[in-house]
């Protein structure tokens, strides 16, 4: 199974214990043999150290890094790396994006984590309705889906 991690959470740092305990877990005690991530948000980004972390820990963590165009490239040697294109006419290269832009281009790049993922992992507290269209792709696909934001674990 593929487990998707993916948006925001307000002060990722103060729950990073929980954090790690929740992801070490889902890590060693489920069927799960791949994340994903991106690291365009605080909460990702954390996401992504713990799965390092584990990885050195543990040596059999398998994790990909999901990146957009509009994401700083901060991988490592040796990680395994997406690389999603942008949809932007043939022959056209920016290598900077509106604000605008660029939240289109995060909202592909998350369609594209719940759709390649077996199980999908999100905190979202911007109230921004991200959260409910996950909660709607994974009920109509039959994805599991776990929302950290209001989960009691992280209450």
């Amino acid at each position: 199974m593929i487990c998707a991690f993916l948006g925001e959470y307000k002060n990722p740092f103060k729950h990073l214990g929980k954090l790690e305990h929740f992801v070490t877990n889902l890590a060693m005690n489920s069927d799960i043999h791949e994340f994903y991530v991106g690291n365009h948000t605080d909460f990702e980004v954390i996401i992504l150290c713990l799965l390092r972390a584990l990885k050195a820990k543990y040596g059999t963590i398998q994790y990909t890094v999901v990146l957009t165009p509009a994401d700083i490239d901060c991988t490592e040697k040796n990680e395994s790396v997406i690389r999603l294109k942008p949809d932007l006419p043939e022959g056209i290269e920016k290598k900077e994006y509106s604000k605008d832009e660029e939240e289109i281009i995060i909202d592909r790049r998350d369609d594209w984590l719940a759709e390649n993922a077996d199980i999908i992992v999100y905190s979202d507290y911007l109230d921004n309705g991200k959260e409910d269209w996950i909660e709607a792709y994974a009920k109509e696909h039959k994805k599991e889906c776990m929302n950290l934001a209001f989960d009691e674990y992280f209450m």
